[in-house]
Parts: C-alpha cells; sequence; structure tokens
C-alpha cells in the first residue's frame, strides 16, 4: 500500500508541477490558446479520478476523511455540470471549472499526502511496540 500511495503522490506532484511550468513558460497571452493547458487539466484530473477509484478497494485503515469530502465535491461538480447541459449557462459552468477543476486537484493532492504521512506514523509507531 504504501509503495502505491508514494507512486500516487510523486505521479501527482510531477503532473501538477509539469503543468504549471509548462502552461507558464507558454507565456501569459497565449495561455488560453495553448492545447497542453486544457490537456493539463484532463492528464491531472484523469490520473487523480483514476486513483480516486482505485482507493474504493484500499482498506480504510489506509484513508482520512477528507477523501469522502472530496468525492462529495466531485459529485456535486458533476451533478451540477449535468444540469447545466441543457442551458446555455454551460459555458459559465466551464468558466467557473477553470478555477474549481485546480482547487480540487490541491485537494486530493493534500489528502494523498496526508494519507503517505498517516501511513507512515502507523508503520513508525508499529515498529516501536
Amino acid at each position: 500500500m504504501k509503495t502505491f500511495k508514494i507512486t500516487d503522490c510523486v505521479m501527482q506532484a510531477i503532473l501538477i508541477l509539469l503543468a504549471l511550468l509548462v502552461n507558464l513558460s507558454n507565456g501569459t497571452s497565449h495561455l488560453m490558446d495553448s492545447n497542453f493547458f486544457f490537456l493539463s487539466y484532463f492528464v491531472v484530473g484523469g490520473w487523480q479520478v483514476l486513483s480516486m477509484f482505485i482507493h474504493f478497494t484500499v482498506p480504510k485503515k489506509y484513508k482520512i476523511k477528507q477523501r469522502k469530502i472530496y468525492i462529495i465535491l466531485l459529485l456535486l461538480t458533476i451533478i451540477a455540470g449535468v444540469l447545466c447541459l441543457p442551458n446555455d449557462t454551460i459555458l459559465n459552468f466551464m468558466l467557473v471549472l477553470l478555477f474549481w477543476s485546480p482547487a480540487l486537484a490541491l485537494l486530493y493532492f493534500i489528502i494523498t499526502v496526508a494519507e503517505l504521512r498517516m501511513i507512515n506514523r502507523q508503520e513508525d509507531n508499529g515498529e516501536q511496540k
């Protein structure tokens, strides 16, 4: 489990930092024109959603309660998107997603780091006993 958590944490950090660095190096005038800008949202988000699904198989002792909060926020985001589809509000929803998606990504990364730290503490306590 620890190997998976480390891999997950490192991959998220690499993907997020790579997305930030490449998008910022494109310059602010070309930021919205860059295909990489939108691709980075899907790559980081895709990795995190895959990780979330894998975590459904992980025992509860390796997860923190904030993971449920993330899942609820993600489900509410999806529901809001579906409700916006038949209306003209979908463009407003997509604009909100430009800011909301990075917030969710950061939250998920923080959760992953916290769970890895929890596993490390559990191992340290186990070795001391």
